[in-house]
């Protein structure tokens, strides 16, 4: 299913009621260790923020729950306070990129001192604004065998 698919479900919904959903969704879901592994990337000096394709109602949900810097995701439209429908933009694999390369000249970071991690193939295209590219349970799809890193752990905290 395609994004503007994914959006048309939305129609009808009011945005609060979606923000409420999607907090308690996150909180429900999130993969344990996460909030501790953030923190202490941050307390390591680590600038740390999310590029998706869910909608930003969703990564905003994220935020509220993690101490991320900043989160960016796909914006639907909405009127009057209930989605419409439709995109006001995408994030696709390309824009991800884009916004990526945004965030990193906005904070002045050279690629070098960058990271990804992502869970699919559809983050690769960041690769050209990152020094390394991290595969996040890569047994999903083929990116296994482009990432020099694939991290299994069911718990990030493992990682340290």
């Amino acid at each position: 299913m395609g994004l503007k698919e994914l959006a048309k479900l939305y129609r009808g919904f009011p945005e609060d009621k979606l923000r409420k959903i999607a907090l308690n969704y996150c909180q429900k879901y999130l993969i344990g260790g996460a909030k501790e592994f953030i923190k202490e990337l941050k307390k390591r000096g680590f600038l740390i923020g999310a590029i998706s394709a869910n909608p930003q109602f969703l990564m905003d949900a994220l935020i509220k729950i993690l101490p991320l810097d900043f989160s960016e995701g796909t914006k639907l439209e909405f009127k009057d306070g209930v989605a419409t429908g439709k995109i006001k933009r995408e994030v696709d694999r390309y824009i991800k990129a884009e916004i990526l390369k945004e965030k990193r000249e906005k904070y002045g970071l050279k690629k070098e001192n960058i990271i990804v991690i992502g869970d699919s193939v559809t983050n690769l295209p960041m690769v050209k604004e990152a020094k390394v590219f991290i595969g996040f349970d890569g047994k999903k799809e083929d990116a296994g065998e482009i990432c020099r890193t694939i991290i299994t752990h069911e718990k990030l905290r493992d990682i340290f």
